[in-house]
Order: C-alpha cells, then sequence, then structure tokens
C-alpha cells in the first residue's frame, strides 16, 4: 500500500513518508512539463500530497472518478478473457450460469470479476462457485470470508475492516442513507444529503464528500432525469460497500423516505409529472412504498412508470405486480383512484401474469369509474373482450367489440381506434374458423385505413394477419410471398426490428409446414434469435426456443427439444410469470414422455400439472384440448371407453358451446379413430362424413378436409373397401397437399398408399411408393418416417421373398439404419417394432448373438409399451432361436 492506513476524520490520506519524495517529483515534473504526455495514478480514494513547504502536490491532478461495469461490459470483459486464455468454449458450456452469478457477484467489480471467474476458465467449478457464494454472503449479510478461497484473498486486500474503522457515526449515517435507495440506481446527491439529515446528520455534505473520496459512493457526475431538465449531481452506494452502512429500523427508513422523495422528484419527473420508464422509475416507487404519506400524485407516476418499465420493456409481469399492488393499497389507503393508464397497465400484467381475480377486479373498477370518457370505456370494453377470449368465450367476445366498442369508435369518428378494432374481430373471426369473414375485414375494413393515414407499420402489420389467415386455409405459396414481398420489406424500411423478427418467424413456421426444417431452423437460430436477444425480449426468446425445440422434435432430435424447453424456455417464462405460456410448455414436455412411451409422466404432466392451470386460468377452450390429449393417451393405453367418454362428453361439447368449429371437426375426427379402433365403422365414417367434413368445407380450410378424407379412406380400408380407400387416396387426399406442398402430409398419405397397395398384393407397386417417400424424408431429416419407409420396405422384400434369392443383405441393411434410428428416437412401440422384425432377420443371416440382444430390447421396449402379448412373441422367438442354437451344437 503506498497510501497511510485510514483513520477518522482524516478527509484524505497521504502516501506513507518513505514515498512522499518519490512521488512529489514525479508530479511535480508532469507539473512542469507542458508537453502532450499525462500522467495517470490509480487509487482506490483520494489522496493528498504534502510537498514539505506547506503545498499539496496532488491539487493539480484531475479527478476521474470509475463506476462499476455496465452487464454488457461485464460480459465484453468476460469474453475477452476466455479468448485470451483459449477457453471460448466455456462461454457456451454449462458453466454458464456459474458466469452469469459470478458476474451479478462482481457488481462490475472488474478486479472481483476477474478473481471470480479465474476459476472458471481453470475448469475448478467448485473453487468458483465458493467465490460466488463468499461474495453473495457478503453482500446480502455483510460476513466477511473466512474459508480460504480466491474471495478471501480478494476480500483481505479491499481491507473493509479498515473502512469500518475509519468512518466517523455520521459517515456511516450518510451511507445508510444512500443505501436506502436500490443498488446500482445512480440518485441525486440532494436526495441522499435529505436523508442523511432525517437520520440526524446535521452536515451530511462533508460525510458524502468523504465517502465520495474513499470510492464507498460511486461517483456518476451531473445527471438529468429527462433531456432538457437540469442535470444534477447522482451518486450510488458501491455494491460492494452496501454491507458497512448500519441497517435501519423502519420507523427511520420511512423518515428518511419522506424527506428523499420530494427530492427524487424534483429531480426526475417532467414538466407533465411522469418519471423516465427505466430504472429510476422503480427505484422511485419502492422509496415511495417506503414512506410513511407519499404524495399520492407522486407514488402514482413512479408506480405506472416502474410498471411500464418492468411489463412493457422487460417482460416481467410477476415483478411489475408485486410492485404495483402494495402501491394500489397506499393509492387506496389515500383514496387515490388508480388512474386510467396504471389500470390498464396493470390488467395486462396479470393476463400475462394469468392473475384471473386481479385482472376482473381491476376491469370491473375501470368500467365503474366516474372519471371514465368514451374513448377509455372502449380502450377497457376491449380488455374486457380479451379477458373473455382468453376463457374461449369468442361469442361474448365478439359481441362486446360489435356491439359496444366499434360503435363508439364510430360516434368519435376515430378511424384508426375503428380499424384497430375491426382487426380485433377479425382475429376473433380467425380464432374461431371463420376465416372467409376474418379476411375480408382484413382487406376491405381495416388495411385501407391504415393506406389511407399513410400507416405503413399498421399495413404490413396487417398484411402479417392476412398471411396468417391464408396459410390457415392452406394457401402457403401466397402467405409466403406477402410475408417476403409486402411485410418484411416495409418492417426493414420503418426500423420495426422486433416485428421484422416476428415475421421471420412466420416464414420458418410455413417452411415447416413444407418439411423444409433445416431452413426453418437455420431461420430462428440465425435471423429471430438475435433480434430478440438485442432487445432484452426475454418473452419472445422463450417462445422462439420452444418453436426451435418444435423443429427439432420434427427432426426426431426428442432429448434437445426436451432439454430446450425445460432448461431454457420454462425457466425464462417462470422468471417473467407467463402462467399460459407456462402450461402450454409442460404440455409438450409431456409430449415427448408420450413419444418416448414414458405414459406416466405424460399423464401425470397433463392431468396434475398443465390441466390445473388452464383451470385457474378459466380457459375453456385450452382446458378441453388438455383433455383431449389425455383421452389420447387412455387410447394409447387401450382405455378406449375411458378415451370416448371424454371426447364425447368433456371435449366435445366445450367447443360447440364455444363455436370453435375448426376444434370439433378435429374432435370429431379423434372420436371416429377410437370408433375405428372398437370396430365401429358404420358410426366412424358417418361421423367423418355427415359432421366433420361439412364443417371444415364450411370453413374452406383444403388442409383439414384434405385430413379428414384421409380418415374416411382409413375407415373404408379397415373395413375391407379398400379399393375405394385406395381412390380417395389418390384423388381426394394426395392432390391437396401436393398442391399445398405440405411434405410431411404428402409422406403420410403416401405411406398409406403403400400399405393398401400391399394389402392387394402389388408388392413392386407398394416399394416403389415407399422408396418415393425416401428423398423428401432424408431431405427434411424426418426420422420417424425414414424409419417407418424402412420398416416397409424390408416387410415387403420378405413378403416378396425376396431373402430367397440373394436380396436378404438388402433386408437387414433396411432394418439395421431402421433399428438405429428407432433407439435414436427412443419410442418404445417403435423399437418394439423395428426389433421383433430385425432380430428374425438377423438370426436367418447366421448372426444369432446380436439377434437375441435385439430381441432382448424389442421385448423391453414392448413391456415399457404395455403390450404384454408382442413382448411374449419375442421372448418366444428368443427361446426358438436358443433351442436351435442347442440342437446345432
Amino acid at each position: 500500500q503506498a497510501l497511510e492506513d485510514l483513520v477518522p476524520g482524516q478527509t484524505m490520506p497521504a502516501p506513507r513518508p518513505a514515498l512522499r519524495p518519490a512521488l512529489g517529483a514525479l508530479i511535480g515534473a508532469f507539473n512542469a512539463h507542458q508537453g502532450t504526455s499525462r500522467l495517470l495514478i490509480t487509487s482506490r480514494y483520494d489522496f493528498t500530497a504534502p510537498d514539505g513547504a506547506g503545498g499539496d502536490s496532488a491539487a493539480g491532478l484531475i479527478r476521474v472518478p470509475l463506476v462499476g461495469m455496465r452487464r454488457s461490459e461485464q460480459e465484453k470483459q468476460w469474453r475477452a478473457k476466455a479468448r485470451a486464455q483459449s477457453a471460448e468454449a466455456v462461454v457456451n458450456s454449462d458453466t454458464a450460469k456459474l458466469v452469469a452469478a459470478a458476474l451479478e457477484a462482481a457488481a462490475g467489480n472488474p478486479g472481483l470479476q476477474n478473481v471470480l471467474t479465474g476459476p472458471v476458465l481453470k475448469g475448478e467449478e467448485a473453487a468458483a462457485r465458493a467465490a460466488v457464494n463468499a461474495v453473495t454472503t457478503w453482500r446480502e449479510t455483510g460476513t466477511a470470508p473466512e474459508d480460504s478461497n480466491e474471495a478471501l484473498a480478494f476480500f483481505t486486500q479491499m481491507s473493509f475492516d479498515t473502512y469500518i474503522a475509519a468512518l466517523t457515526e455520521a459517515e456511516r449515517k450518510v451511507l445508510a442513507a444512500a443505501c436506502l435507495f436500490d443498488a446500482k440506481v445512480p440518485v441525486p446527491r440532494d436526495a441522499v444529503a435529505a436523508a442523511a439529515r432525517a437520520l440526524g446528520v446535521s452536515d451530511p455534505e462533508a460525510g458524502l464528500g468523504r465517502l465520495l473520496a474513499l470510492g464507498l459512493l460511486d461517483d456518476f457526475g451531473a445527471m438529468a432525469g429527462w433531456p432538457g431538465l437540469e442535470e444534477l449531481p447522482h451518486l450510488a452506494a458501491n455494491p460492494l460497500a452496501r454491507p458497512l452502512a448500519p441497517r435501519l429500523h423502519d420507523d427511520l427508513r420511512a423518515s428518511a423516505a419522506d424527506v428523499a422523495l420530494p427530492e427524487l422528484a424534483r429531480a426526475w419527473r417532467d414538466a407533465k409529472g411522469n418519471f423516465a420508464r427505466d430504472q429510476r422509475a422503480t427505484a422511485a416507487c419502492r422509496l415511495a412504498l417506503h414512506a410513511t404519506a407519499p404524495e399520492p400524485e407522486v407514488l402514482e407516476a413512479a408506480t405506472v412508470a416502474a410498471a411500464d418499465y418492468l411489463f412493457n420493456r422487460l417482460g416481467l409481469a410477476c415483478s411489475a405486480l408485486r410492485l404495483a399492488k402494495p402501491a394500489l393499497d397506499r393509492l387506496t389507503d389515500a383514496r387515490h383512484d388508480p388512474s386510467h393508464p396504471l389500470s390498464g397497465l396493470l390488467i395486462n400484467a396479470a393476463r400475462q401474469a394469468g392473475d384471473i381475480a386481479m385482472q376482473a377486479r381491476l376491469l370491473e373498477q375501470a368500467l365503474q369509474s366516474n372519471t371514465l370518457d368514451s374513448g377509455w370505456r372502449a380502450f377497457f370494453l376491449g380488455l374486457r373482450a380479451d379477458f373473455l377470449h382468453d376463457r374461449g368465450d369468442l361469442e361474448q367476445a365478439l359481441r362486446i367489440y360489435t356491439d359496444e366498442v366499434i360503435p363508439i369508435h364510430e360516434s368519435l369518428r376515430n378511424e384508426l381506434s375503428l380499424a384497430v378494432s375491426k382487426g380485433r374481430v377479425a382475429d376473433l373471426l380467425e380464432a374461431r374458423g371463420d376465416l372467409d369473414d376474418a379476411l375480408r375485414i382484413r382487406h376491405e375494413e381495416e388495411l385501407p385505413v391504415y393506406e389511407a393515414l399513410g400507416d405503413r407499420r399498421s399495413v404490413a402489420m396487417t398484411k402479417l394477419k392476412i398471411a396468417d389467415v391464408l396459410e390457415a386455409r392452406g394457401d402457403l405459396d401466397e402467405a409466403l410471398r406477402i410475408l417476403k414481398e409486402e411485410v418484411l420489406p416495409v418492417l426493414e424500411m420503418v426500423g420495426d426490428r422486433r416485428e421484422q423478427a416476428v415475421t421471420h418467424g412466420r416464414i420458418a413456421g410455413i417452411l415447416e409446414v413444407r418439411g423444409n426444417l433445416d431452413e426453418a431452423l437455420r431461420i430462428r437460430t440465425e435471423e429471430q434469435l438475435p433480434i430478440f436477444v438485442a432487445l432484452n425480449d426475454k418473452r419472445s426468446f422463450a417462445y422462439t426456443k420452444l418453436r426451435i425445440a418444435d423443429c427439432l422434435e420434427n427432426h426426431g432430435d426428442f432429448d434437445e427439444a426436451l432439454r430446450i424447453r425445460a432448461e431454457e424456455a420454462l425457466p425464462l417464462l417462470e422468471a417473467i410469470g407467463d402462467q399460459r405460456a407456462i402450461a402450454v410448455t409442460k404440455g409438450k414436455i409431456s409430449d415427448v414422455y408420450e413419444v418416448r412411451g414414458d405414459l406416466e409422466e405424460a399423464m401425470r404432466l397433463r392431468s396434475e400439472e398443465v390441466l390445473p392451470a388452464f383451470e385457474a386460468l378459466e380457459d375453456r377452450r385450452s382446458v378441453a384440448i388438455t383433455k383431449g390429449r389425455i383421452a389420447d393417451l387412455l387410447k394409447i393405453r387401450g382405455d378406449l371407453e375411458g378415451a370416448l367418454r371424454i371426447r364425447i362428453e368433456e371435449e366435445l361439447p366445450v367447443f360447440q358451446a364455444l363455436e370453435d368449429k375448426r376444434e370439433q371437426a378435429i374432435t370429431l375426427g379423434k372420436i371416429a379413430d377410437i370408433l375405428i379402433a372398437c370396430g365401429d365403422f358404420d358410426e366412424a365414417l358417418r361421423i367423418l362424413t355427415e359432421e366433420a367434413l361439412p364443417i371444415v368445407a364450411a370453413l374452406g380450410d383444403k388442409r383439414e378436409q384434405a385430413v379428414t378424407h384421409g380418415k374416411i379412406a382409413d375407415v373404408l380400408e379397415a373395413r375391407g373397401d379398400l379399393d375405394e380407400g385406395l381412390r380417395i387416396r389418390l384423388e381426394e387426399e394426395l392432390p391437396v397437399f401436393d398442391e399445398l406442398r405440405d411434405k410431411p402430409q404428402q409422406d403420410v398419405t403416401k405411406g398409406k398408399i403403400a400399405e393398401v397397395l400391399g394389402a392387394k398384393g402389388k408388392i413392386g407397386a407398394a416399394l416403389d411408393m415407399h422408396l418415393s417417400r425416401l428423398t423428401d424424408a432424408e431431405a427434411m431429416g424426418m426420422l420417424d418416417s425414414l424409419n417407418h419407409i424402412r420398416l416397409s420396405c424390408a416387410r415387403l422384400r420378405l413378403q416378396r421373398g425376396d431373402h430367397h434369392i440373394g436380396g436378404l443383405k438388402t433386408i437387414a441393411d433396411e432394418l439395421s439404419m431402421a433399428w438405429a434410428g428407432a433407439n435414436q428416437i427412443g419410442r418404445p412401440d417403435v423399437v418394439g417394432e423395428v426389433g421383433s422384425l430385425f432380430g428374425p432377420v438377423l438370426a436367418m443371416g447366421g448372426s444369432r448373438d446380436q439377434a437375441l440382444e435385439v430381441l432382448a430390447a424389442a421385448a423391453s421396449a414392448w413391456d415399457m409399451f404395455g403390450d404384454t402379448e408382442r413382448a411374449a412373441d419375442c421372448r418366444q422367438i428368443i427361446a426358438s432361436i436358443k433351442g436351435k442354437t442347442r440342437e446345432s451344437s
């Protein structure tokens, strides 16, 4: 240490006597030198340098205060350090969470960050975690590390005990006053001084000066609350110094907040009384909540800005509500009704957080307000319609818009709001399946208004919605053209990066439908995700991760899909409090368990976590869909009666009550599937032809019409009418999917056509049909399809007797690839199906040990799937192979 030890009451320390001559000479030489060279001295705190003649050599030094690094700067330093040590891979490894914790604990201090991240780069994760925990404990409790680790050396060097001993009682109180405010938020110096006076400090400026000189307070210089306002000195307690401050009792905290809040408001509110939508708003709101009786207008202004920042900027609905709820209580106590902007913000935050009670209560309060003018009444009626929409009550939501909201905007002659409301009507019609009416409104009533107003962004967003309708109708070419040629260029021109990312996602979605999974995955990872990262849009980032997981699942990469959903998307959604998305994600996770054959875990998730979540949200539509997914599991288990009961009694009536025609048709198709499995072909055919098909035909949904025709073909084939089933597939199903360029559905349909050809004894034609699927399946990476093709081809070759005429190797090769794919996917039914055939083929070729191994795995897979009969068949073949082996020996 070059400086003398700190002592209480000392303004600034001096260099140790032995160093004073050299330091004085150095400073004096630079003072005398008028060149371009500069002397840079780094010191933890300000110092004086007596020159022996009553002067101070350091008086001419320019003080350049340093504050903690911003998070972006911390991450930049970390990446540079990782690159320098050739450890870049660590940045994206499983240690990412530990690195994030280290950066958080370091609080922007470069030296401490270097200490905490060093062990990570050396692979010493336990040491790094111990050091991070030690620093976190210090910051939370003021307890310094005792165990010998990386953090101990840093704390020894920092000499916090020396700091504590060097502070006077008044200086400790000034530090406590600075700690009254949120960490890392620079606050006006006058606000800290006012708080210190309330704590009994007679001369807070002296204390502030010394704490700044010691580096216990960070000096942010002059700052303005808004552009154009007076710039005032701002400071903040250093995050690592906050534990040195004495704890304040609630009454002292309240007294200090009472006098600090007006100073904060004076510095940070604009001419209209608004706080900036950033961390200062949350700091002001928390300070107001500490105060004994904050001025209601100040508390409300801070709460509006804080809720807007947390919810709309950061997407943290639950955090916004946690801050706003006590603020609302304080406003109620002060008999101050929340403003309409605050109510609207919190209604939407409660919607995302799934707080139905608060959403409904605030809606009713707002609609009953005596200060509600027509414009605000239309706004809150629209929120009530959204409330009903979320619960699946599309009819009531439509009624509110058509009978209440739209007439208000017509009377006000507000063309823009009228167009927006008509767009919401189109959204509801689209959700109900009325695609033609939705498309008409978009083209005739919404788009012309935005075009007349010259609102290019709204024109682009309306065309995006038009593309959505066209995609739902199966017109993928036109939807893709609109997105690429009419929407994306406009959004790039107006600089709306978020909606650019959304549009890229829509394009990727259409490519997925067409089976171009690689390009869809590239768009999501390279064009969509980076924008949401740059915008810090955590919600959209999580949603995109979920879509990436869907794409990977379609690729057959179930492990990575499951990992992304469980380890990346779900924690983010839980952090921002998006209850509906959490439930949807858990439902997707259950889908992977279903595919993997873990029906118990899939059932547990759907019945114990997903269903209760949607019930709590009062979302009748999602409740019905989830019950349908439970019915799927019952069908797989063989409980056809239970599955049918759920479909008929618990699912279909909900969609009928909600007038959700598309879901009605889908559910009717599922009912027909169960009836086919039960052998009731006549009723299944009646439902499909008389109920489901007319609905999808009325909706103009070409894809669902083709799917329904395919189900009708399923029934006809099941009862032996192969010719009519084949005709439907060739004339009414496949041409539609060809027109839509829907490669996944083309593949499924060709597979079914091949099965019919095989059943009719046309082995060569069936083989050719299966092999025609191979190119697209390989290009799309559709592992499920590839397994089906190879297994089916092997069966057909065996049926044709190819193994007797030198074709055994081809059959074995196809089954070997199918076996590898089945194990990669991990579905027990597929593993069992392939292994049941591959084992005997291996035995035919003389590979008996491998045959026994494959058959044993197949038997275990059938056990897992719950098909004991198929498992017993495998074990019987095993016994037969072993018996023949003993006979030959």
